[in-house]
């Protein structure tokens, strides 16, 4: 009977640190992926919004040291991240340079690509699009290489 207590404890002990590292795992699709973003979706309009052509390439690229770098049109973005469940992803520490952007077109998608980070709650991947929808219910759309 006292072997079998053992047992239950130890597997007990054995089970919750293999929840709480799934917990912590990041997907392995989102890893090591330039991830280009293609456009802003809000939910409730309907309204696909996407980036135009004349602005340079805005990406994220997901580190598995839960660091994350993004390039704008003008500015970088670095930060942390957070996957807490299957579906839902924490932006944290989020950290942007201070170039002037010269262009209203550029600083205004500037601050759509860095309020959608800061603002991000959960992710959906099909395929090769990334879609992270913010707080906001807008969704960030993006693709791989």
């Amino acid at each position: 009977m006292k072997n079998l207590k053992i047992v239950t404890i130890v597997f007990m002990i054995i089970l919750g640190f293999s929840c709480e590292n799934d917990l912590n795992n990041t997907p392995e699709f989102l890893i090591d992926k330039k991830w280009i973003l293609l456009g802003f979706f809000n939910n409730e309009t309907n309204v696909v919004e996407f980036k135009p052509d004349n602005l340079r390439e805005m990406n994220i690229e997901f580190g598995d040291n839960k660091r994350f770098h993004a390039v704008s049109s003008c500015n970088y973005f670095h930060g942390y991240y957070l996957i807490l469940d299957h579906n839902s992803i924490k932006i944290d520490s989020l950290v942007s340079t201070y170039m002037y952007c010269c262009n209203d077109t550029i600083r205004t998608w500037e601050e759509k690509y860095f309020n959608g980070l800061k603002n991000a709650a959960t992710f959906n991947f099909t395929g090769d699009t990334l879609k992270i929808k913010t707080n906001s219910n807008i969704e960030m759309i993006f693709r791989t290489e």
